[in-house]
């Protein structure tokens, strides 16, 4: 129990320091703005989601199984009801999984406004795209 509280005050941490990187340097948006979120259904990725969710964004988030995703597409609804949560679930470490998830969220946002890779298995990986 205690292991899992410090992951999780662990997540929250660096989820509040992406979140304050990103809005130290964000430009003004009309409020359409799109966040894809990769592993967003658990840890550091689905915080990190949360606190955009909280700030208005539409989400688009990614991970492999379909039950994580709809769990985390309510809580994410919960806090903003006036956003949209797409979620696809991908596992990105088949061969080809990163083209077709090109493909599959061109169809969802003509454009998104960050990218956030999560990799839970490289210790969390973190990389910020902001396009």
């Amino acid at each position: 129990a205690v292991v899992g509280l410090c992951v999780f005050i662990m997540a929250h941490m660096i989820a509040s320091e992406i979140h304050s990187m990103i809005f130290k340097a964000r430009p003004s948006g009309d409020g359409r703005e799109t966040c894809l979120v990769t592993a967003g259904t658990h840890g550091i990725g689905l915080e990190i989601a949360k606190r955009f969710a909280k700030d208005g964004f539409h989400l688009i988030i990614v991970a492999r199984y379909e039950a994580d995703l709809a769990r985390a597409k309510g809580d994410l609804m919960a806090l903003n009801s006036t956003i949209s949560v797409h979620t696809l679930a991908k596992d990105l470490f088949g061969l080809g999984a990163a083209d077709e998830l090109c493909e599959e969220v061109q169809t969802l946002a003509s454009m998104y406004t960050y990218f956030i890779y999560v990799d839970e298995y490289d210790l969390y990986l973190l990389s910020v795209i902001h396009y």
